[in-house]
């Protein structure tokens, strides 16, 4: 099982103090202050929609249960891209944390700070479904933070470069760290728009985004998807940069092999649609998270 450790409080606080205004629990003003999570006009719009959900009672975590918060990170594919809504089987026991406002709201399709696209499902709420009912945790966190269309360089220098690092920040300020009974994970679902990318230049910004969460003090779980998969084409080497990047002594996990599901793979079903047959259908959103379970599952007993 992998350590898991406090983050560095002092560093989160230096952090947090840097970001001043901008970390804070209510959606910035945007005329005085421009949020580091904001996504430049090219790419859809972040779902900002809290009306169809409630707001929980409880903002912080019960530290007497298993706790999971999964940060999820990425492109379109692990964006609210799915066809259908899902409805979960654990519903009191999935909750969406909002990066924009820092409030936890009870999760449901679509999921709150990631891309809205298609019919609006998420396939990692049928990732924390499947958790719960496999009963390895009690609680789980959802943290969504992707954007479609986003690069490699988008995540390691660009616009999203501090999506991760940002939110883990935004989760300490609320108090929700490492510790015993809770585990932060994240997960990284992207390469499609890399397919012309070379292995060094992948496997270089990829190292820079995972130590951007890392000089912010966190030391959980990094899982990354094999995934390049568009327009039938995939990247042989975007996917060796993908497994070359693993290394678990620094906690870097292997992720779901997004690029073996094509096809009618999917329980007989095909598992893309749209156009270029890039996006999951239903069957194939259940798939990828099934093969996230798998992952996760493979990091350690407590998974």
């Amino acid at each position: 099982m992998f350590p898991i450790s406090r983050p560095s409080l002092p560093i989160m606080a230096s952090f947090l103090a840097l970001l001043g205004a901008v970390a804070c629990t209510s959606v910035p003003d945007r005329a005085a202050v421009a949020d580091p999570l904001d996504v430049p006009a090219v790419h859809t719009a972040i779902n900002l929609d809290a009306s169809a959900v409630r707001k929980r009672s409880a903002q912080s975590l019960d530290q007497r249960v298993r706790n999971l918060v999964l940060v999820v990170a990425g492109q379109s594919n692990i964006t609210n891209i799915a066809p259908s809504v899902y409805k979960t089987r654990n519903p009191d026991a999935i909750d969406n944390f909002n990066p924009y406002d820092g409030v936890i709201y009870a999760a449901a399709d679509p999921l709150i700070g990631c891309s809205r696209n298609n019919g609006g499902g998420n396939p990692a709420l049928r990732l924390a479904d499947g958790l719960l009912t496999a009963k390895r945790f009690d609680r789980v966190v959802i943290v969504p933070i992707a954007v479609d269309g986003t690069s490699i360089e988008d995540w390691s220098d660009g616009f999203a470069a501090a999506r991760v690092s940002v939110v883990l920040t935004r989760l300490a300020s609320i108090g929700i760290v490492e510790s015993s009974n809770t585990t932060i994970a994240v997960i990284f679902g992207q390469g499609e728009q890399d397919l012309d990318t070379s292995r060094e230049d992948y496997l270089f910004r990829l190292r820079k985004l995972i130590g951007s969460s890392r000089a912010v003090g966190f030391r959980g779980p990094w899982l990354i998807a094999k995934q390049t998969y568009a327009g039938g084409r995939v990247s042989a080497a975007v996917q060796s940069a993908q497994s070359d990047v693993v290394d678990h002594q620094k906690n870097i996990w292997a992720g779901v092999d997004a690029d073996s599901l094509n096809g009618t793979v999917c329980g007989g079903k095909p598992c893309r649609q749209g156009p270029g047959d890039v996006h999951w259908s239903d069957a194939g959103s259940q798939a990828y998270a099934a093969g996230w379970q798998r992952a996760l599952n493979a990091v350690g007993p407590l998974f």
